[in-house]
């Protein structure tokens, strides 16, 4: 997890369990569980004059440490040991991979996890499982998938809607505390936008009220998204903006305004590498 937090450029505090729902990993002890429960089918299904057969038998009684892990682990996952000879291997293993999914779904949103309004509930409310499947896909496709866009830009809206999803994109007032002596005052002032100055800038202000990116937001296929999320009865509308991969290279336009309004350490909240605009730059495009 270290790698992939590393890999996509994400800061060292984001939400594990999101960032293996949105590259489709498998958390690692459920990936041993499902490995040990698949081989137990493997020894169940072994004919009986075989000696491995006969060691599985003997230790598979009540007492036995093999045994009784097996039990628990068959148990936790909820699989059917009625007729495991009846069964083939491939059907098994899918029963036991679409067995771990339950599993993590109901692991992720039970106490003491989903205490607290974390980052995952959250993700877990919005976006279900993110890109996890019984087929778990690796990490080498997903870093695949990107590098067959041609251009970096398109590589970097994909990025930034995944951090949008996982909550770590650095917007002023995302993941906004008050620092010691700080005045309510000097905290709004530090929390608004530094596109338009105006409104704190908040997720729903960024996709959706900011004037200063309505050239990007105003383009048919972006406006019809926008429409259609604020038209949503039951959840927030930025929330299902960040459900449509399209909303990507919006947010991308939108990224790169904001960078070029950041001219100097007072509007970047005291980041002396803040980007100044060059006169006559096309700064909805540019890197």
């Amino acid at each position: 997890m270290g790698l992939a937090t590393r890999a996509f450029h994400c800061h060292a505090k984001t939400s594990h369990i999101c960032l293996q729902q949105e590259l489709g990993l498998f958390p690692l002890h459920v990936t041993c569980d499902t490995l040990a429960i698949r081989y137990w089918h493997h020894l169940e299904n072994t004919p009986s004059d075989r000696l491995l057969r006969k060691i599985h038998t003997a230790w598979s009684g009540k007492f036995h440490p093999w045994g009784l892990n097996m039990q628990q682990l068959l148990t936790q996952y909820n699989i059917d040991t009625s007729n495991p000879t009846e069964v083939s291997k491939q059907d098994f293993k899918g029963h036991v991979e679409a067995r771990a999914i339950n599993y993590l779904r109901a692991y992720w949103t039970t106490p003491p996890r989903n205490l607290g309004g974390a980052v995952h509930s959250r993700y877990i409310a919005d976006f279900d499982l993110g890109k996890l499947t019984p087929r778990r896909p690796k990490i080498r496709s997903y870093l695949h998938h990107q590098t067959l866009y041609p251009r970096y830009d398109d590589c970097k809206a994909a990025e930034l809607l995944m951090h949008f999803r996982l909550e770590i994109l650095p917007l002023n007032a995302f993941h906004s505390h008050s620092r010691q002596r700080e005045s309510a005052d000097a905290r709004r002032r530090r929390e608004l936008c530094p596109s338009c100055s105006a409104h704190p800038e908040t997720p729903t202000h960024f996709l959706l009220e900011c004037p200063a990116y309505s050239s990007p937001r105003s383009l048919p296929h972006i406006a019809q998204y926008i429409a259609d999320a604020q038209a949503s009865p039951t959840q927030t509308p930025w929330r299902v903006l960040l459900d449509t991969p399209e909303m990507a290279s919006y947010i991308l336009q939108a990224w790169n305004i904001r960078r070029a309004a950041l001219t100097g350490r007072e509007a970047n909240g005291g980041n002396s590498m803040a980007l100044t605009p060059v006169p006559g730059a096309d700064i909805t495009g540019a890197q």
